[in-house]
């Protein structure tokens, strides 16, 4: 008859234990299931910042040039009213 609860506790402590292990299992899906969602943010906002970085030339050119014909229509106000 003790072989037979022995035997039942073990068991029971094998159970136990795939319990725990499945608990602990549960936990790191999570934990890596988070980490992939915070790679997946910064790779999305490194690619923004690479975007915007290559995109810089072209705003200062769009901004000189603007600011150029600015100047141009300025100048031409000038000499209108000026009348030269």
């Amino acid at each position: 008859m003790s072989d037979i609860s022995a035997a039942d506790t073990s068991h029971r402590a094998i159970l136990a234990q795939i319990d725990r292990n499945i608990a602990e299992t549960g936990k790191l899906l999570a934990e890596q299931s988070k980490l992939f969602a915070e790679q997946r943010k910064l790779a999305a906002e490194a690619t923004k910042l690479d975007r915007d970085r290559n995109a810089m030339p072209w705003q200062v050119t769009a901004a000189l040039v603007g600011s150029c014909g600015a100047m141009i229509a300025a100048g031409v106000a000038l000499t209108k009213v000026l009348g030269l």
